[in-house]
C-alpha cells in the first residue's frame, strides 16, 4: 500500500521534522553552572583558573572561596547570576575591581557571608 502524498507521516515530513528538531537541539545556550575560583591570584578572563574549566559568565554563580585566601582581578565588564565572596573557609578572599572593570549580578551575592570568613571587594576609582 503507498503512503499517500499528503499523509501526516510522509518521509519528507518526517524527515524534515528532525532536522528541524536537531537544528533546534543544537542551537540551544549552554546551561548556567557554578564556577569555582581555583588559584591563589590572577584574572577574571583566565579560563584555566576556573572549575569547571572556562570563564565565568552569564548566568553562572561564582564561588570564591579559597581556603588561605585568593585575590581575582576583574579589569572589563562581566555579567554573572550571582558571585559569593569569602563563602565558607578561612583566609581573605578579595575581589579587585579596577577602573574599566565592571559587575553586574542578577540574584543575591554575598561577601564573606559565614562566621569567620573573611570576603573583600576592592573598587578603583571610586
Amino acid at each position: 500500500m503507498k503512503t499517500p502524498r499528503n499523509s501526516l507521516f510522509s518521509p519528507l515530513k518526517l524527515l524534515s521534522l528532525l532536522a528541524l528538531l536537531g537544528l533546534w537541539l543544537t542551537s540551544q545556550p549552554a546551561s548556567a553552572v557554578t564556577k569555582y575560583w581555583v588559584p591563589a591570584s590572577g584574572t577574571w578572563n583566565d579560563a584555566g583558573s576556573w572549575s569547571p574549566s572556562g570563564i565565568a559568565g552569564s548566568g553562572d554563580t561564582v564561588l570564591m572561596y579559597r581556603t588561605g585566601g585568593g585575590s581575582l582581578d576583574l579589569t572589563d565588564a562581566r555579567s554573572v547570576d550571582a558571585i559569593n565572596v569569602g563563602y565558607i573557609v578561612s583566609g581573605t578572599n578579595i575581589l579587585n575591581i579596577s577602573s574599566s572593570g565592571t559587575l553586574t549580578t542578577t540574584a543575591l551575592s554575598r561577601i564573606a557571608y559565614s562566621a569567620g570568613t573573611v570576603g573583600k571587594v576592592n573598587v578603583e576609582g571610586v
